[in-house]
């Protein structure tokens, strides 16, 4: 053995990334949170490796950095990104069910 450990990220790593910018709460906060949630959709897409499946958490994480931003345009971010889990919901993606907690932090978003 030779002492090397082999880490990989997983959905719940990348989630706490996006937690971490809405946490933040800057202007730009959320747009880096989406250009995460962006790469690994499309690393999933190019891999299926469902351990970097985006789900509900990490849509939900994501409108909620745009509900805490202080972006001029945070709300119609945030229901952007609510129309587009939907849409990824109806094509088939179940891992996407809307919520009411994912409608309610679209509101505090307005």
């Amino acid at each position: 053995n030779s002492g090397k450990i082999d880490l990989k990220p997983n959905i719940r790593s990348y989630n706490s990334v996006i937690d971490a910018y809405a946490r933040s709460g800057t202007e730009k906060s959320a747009q880096k949170a989406e250009s995460i949630l962006n790469r690994i959709d499309e690393l999933y897409k190019k891999s299926q490796d469902l351990d970097i499946k985006p789900n509900a958490v990490s849509y939900n994480t994501l409108i909620n950095a745009y509900a805490k931003s202080s972006h001029p345009d945070a709300a119609r971010n945030a229901e952007s990104i609510l129309n587009r889990m939907e849409d990824e919901y109806v094509k088939g993606n179940l891992d996407l069910k809307l919520s009411t907690i994912c409608y309610n932090t679209v509101i505090d978003a307005w």
